[in-house]
């Protein structure tokens, strides 16, 4: 049955590629709904071959594909369709991806088939690259020449508006917001020193793209999926490897851009303190902006730990806030927020995070949520009994939410 909370999620997609035709994961989350609500396989299957041609490398589109050609009666193409389903996920989702298949094809009965889609012992020391000692000191050496390419396809001019980061010789891990598609590359230029980029399975596409994917792996990168437990814990490992080895970290804590309209940072992980103080390395905040056509870097000083993880954790977050406000005084204007549409946020983060190719709803997920405490965006549903949605999941409820909230809180600022 088709209900309200269907209508506005479709909706919010529909709008998402009116605006970018070529949003691929928009697009692919209608053709999921649609053939799982209404089952119109005409409109589905115009949508998936719309995202063959934008990004086949995707695995998102695939399984609803492989579906509908298997109900089409097109056996063979249905198993290239789940083959590359399976090929295409990352690491963390291989495996339950290889038993989805493996029960849609149980459940209709295709034996034979299912034996072709048993998961295999994956290798994971193929996904990423070396953390010896020999290759953080080669990584050192070619570190110079490397700054030079990092610059190549940016778009804007990098320039550094602080920099009180004191190299005592110890390994250092950098502690960087996310707030725009060429932040890395932008953030290397910046410090200029060899650093190992922590990042997660979705970057590797977009580090094939341009000159800076070559310079970017070749300067290090630690790819883990986030989703993935085992994954996480190995990276933990990796990163402890290269800070005992001498190298230095490129860390994006908030785990996934920052699309709120309102906090310069968002809460950050805690894992980075752990790490620093096991391995006596340094914790500098960094934060970087797209303003007025230059992409502005800040560095701050290298961060004094205490025996409170708790402590650390805030004054890191409150540095790297910090230097984010000190940056938008460099803006030529400010504008008034009544003038801005509720379309406005969601264009904007389109246009900063790689037009769209990405997931919002996946990446939303990703930011910290202490498991004790509840938003004030959640507690105002509460109150009014509304269900929460995340930006996302439903961005009408969501923007009824935010409304709710802002008048809540201009009514405290009042009384106050």
């Amino acid at each position: 049955m088709v209900n309200d909370s269907y209508l506005n999620t479709k909706n919010h997609l529909e709008y998402l590629i009116n605006n970018n035709p070529k949003d691929y994961f928009a697009l692919a989350n209608l053709a999921k709904l649609v053939f799982e609500v209404e089952g119109n396989f005409y409109e589905v299957k115009k949508m998936l071959m719309i995202c063959e041609l934008i990004n086949p490398n995707k695995c998102d589109h695939l399984l609803i594909l492989g579906k509908l050609t298997y109900y089409e009666g097109d056996i063979e193409k249905s198993v290239e369709y789940f083959n590359r389903f399976i090929k295409n996920s990352s690491l963390g989702e291989k495996a339950n991806n290889e038993k989805e298949v493996v029960q849609f094809l149980g459940e209709h009965h295709e034996e034979e088939l299912v034996g072709r889609f048993k998961p295999k012992k994956q290798n994971f020391e193929k996904e990423f690259c070396s953390v010896s000692e020999l290759a953080v000191l080669s990584r050192k050496i070619i570190s110079k020449p490397l700054t030079l390419a990092f610059g190549a396809t940016l778009k804007h001019k990098v320039r550094v508006l602080k920099n009180d980061y004191v190299d005592n010789g110890k390994p250092t891990i950098f502690s960087a917001t996310h707030v725009f598609y060429d932040d890395i590359a932008a953030i290397c230029r910046a410090i200029r020193k060899p650093m190992y980029i922590v990042s997660d399975n979705d970057t590797k596409e977009q580090l094939r793209k341009s000159i800076d994917s070559l310079a970017l792996f070749l300067n290090g990168v630690i790819f883990f999926d986030k989703t993935c437990k085992f994954d996480r814990k190995r990276a933990v490992e990796r990163m402890e490897a290269v800070l005992n080895n001498g190298g230095n970290l490129l860390i994006f804590p908030e785990s996934t851009w920052n699309f709120s309209p309102n906090l310069l940072v968002q809460k950050i992980h805690w894992g980075m303190i752990d790490i620093a103080k096991r391995t006596d390395a340094n914790i500098v905040p960094v934060a970087e902006n797209e303003i007025n056509n230059e992409y502005l870097v800040s560095i701050g000083a290298n961060l004094e730990l205490t025996p409170s993880k708790k402590d650390d954790i805030i004054s890191l977050r409150g540095h790297m806030a910090t230097l984010a406000y000190e940056q938008l005084v460099e803006l030529d204007e400010s504008v008034e927020r009544r003038t801005i549409t509720d379309e406005f946020w969601l264009e904007y983060i389109r246009t900063h995070c790689g037009e769209g190719n990405f997931d919002l709803a996946k990446e939303e997920s990703f930011v910290y949520r202490d498991p004790n405490q509840k938003s004030l965006d959640e507690l105002i549903a509460d109150l009014y009994g509304i269900e929460y949605r995340s930006m996302a999941s439903g961005y009408d409820t969501y923007q009824q939410i935010k409304n709710l909230s802002m008048e809540y809180s201009r009514r405290v600022k009042f009384q106050k």
